[in-house]
């Protein structure tokens, strides 16, 4: 997971600084992939942007979600029907390489700040249980 989290921010940090432009989303759609017990969510877009006079068009995805985040990702895919103009980033050695600007699509934010929050958890958890862990094997000696 730390690697992970060090790969995230590494490649989240270099999209920051792509260019910015806006683009019109030409199609949307909410898809489920099997996986799980519930299967993914995620919201699938193909968008038509401008760089240097040159008209481009490109499809990405959110990341996937779990089954609790499809009626979000139904709601924002109603609020943003084909023919809406949607902030993007593209990569400046790949112009058909995109990611999304705004962060208010239902799982389209950074990951790196999820991961962190995860490892931050998953450590004090860790530490707490070695504490405890200590706490019963001394109460063990003590008791004869």
């Amino acid at each position: 997971m730390t690697v992970k989290t060090g790969i995230d921010a590494y490649r989240e940090n270099k999209q920051a600084q792509w260019p910015s432009v806006v683009a019109t989303i030409t199609r949307l759609t909410v898809q489920k992939i099997p996986a799980g017990s519930h299967g993914e969510w995620y919201i699938e877009f193909v968008v038509r942007y401008s760089v240097d006079g040159e008209e481009l068009t490109s499809s990405t995805r959110s990341h996937g979600g779990a089954f609790w985040e499809e009626l979000s990702m139904r709601r924002w895919a109603s609020r943003h029907p084909p023919g809406t103009p949607l902030p993007i980033r593209y990569d400046p050695q790949n112009h058909s390489k995109v990611v999304l600007e705004a962060a208010d699509m239902p799982e389209s934010c950074p990951q790196a700040q999820d991961d962190l929050e995860a490892i931050l958890f998953f450590s004090a958890l860790a530490v707490i249980l070695v504490i405890l862990g200590r706490l019963l094997q001394r109460r063990q000696l003590e008791t004869p």
